[in-house]
C-alpha cells in the first residue's frame, strides 16, 4: 500500500496529505449525497430524483473501476471528480433552498428535469429513461 511504497522516503509526508485531501472530499459527498435525501425525504418525488445522483455516482464507480480507469487510492464514488461534486453540491443546496421557501417553491417534475440533465454525462445505465418507472433491471456497470 502508500505506507509500504513510501516508507522512509520524503514523499510519505505528501502521500498522507493526498489521501487526507481524497478521504475528506468522500465525506463531503456523501454528506451531500444523505443530507440531500433527508431534506426530500418527504416527497417521493424528489427523494427519487435526487437519489439519481447517488445511482449516477455509484455506476459511473464501478464502471470506471472495472475499466481499469481508477487507480488504486482513487475517489470512492468518484468523490475526486469535481463536476460529479459540483453538480451534488449545487443540486443539494438549490434543494434546501427551495424547501425553505415553502410549498410550491420547486416543481418536483422541474427538479427531476434538472436533475436528469445534470447527471446525463454519468448516466451509463439508462438512469433517465422515464419507462423505467425507478425499476432498473441493468444497472451493473457495461465496460465499453
Amino acid at each position: 500500500g502508500m505506507i509500504e511504497r513510501h516508507w522512509n522516503r520524503s514523499s510519505l509526508a505528501g502521500e498522507f496529505q493526498r489521501y487526507a485531501a481524497l478521504v475528506e472530499q468522500e465525506l463531503d459527498l456523501i454528506d451531500e449525497l444523505v443530507s440531500g435525501c433527508y431534506l426530500a425525504m418527504a416527497d417521493f418525488h424528489l427523494f427519487t430524483s435526487f437519489s439519481m445522483l447517488y445511482f449516477a455516482a455509484a455506476t459511473t464507480y464501478e464502471q470506471r473501476r472495472l475499466g481499469g480507469e481508477i487507480s488504486p487510492g482513487g475517489g470512492f464514488l468518484c468523490a475526486d471528480d469535481e463536476q460529479l461534486r459540483a453538480i451534488v453540491r449545487q443540486t443539494r443546496r438549490r434543494l434546501e433552498g427551495a424547501l425553505a421557501q415553502g410549498e410550491g417553491a420547486l416543481s418536483s417534475e422541474r427538479f427531476r428535469q434538472d436533475v436528469m440533465q445534470a447527471i446525463a454525462p454519468f448516466d451509463n445505465v439508462g438512469l433517465r429513461d422515464p419507462s423505467a418507472c425507478n425499476m432498473y433491471r441493468y444497472t451493473a456497470p457495461i465496460i465499453r
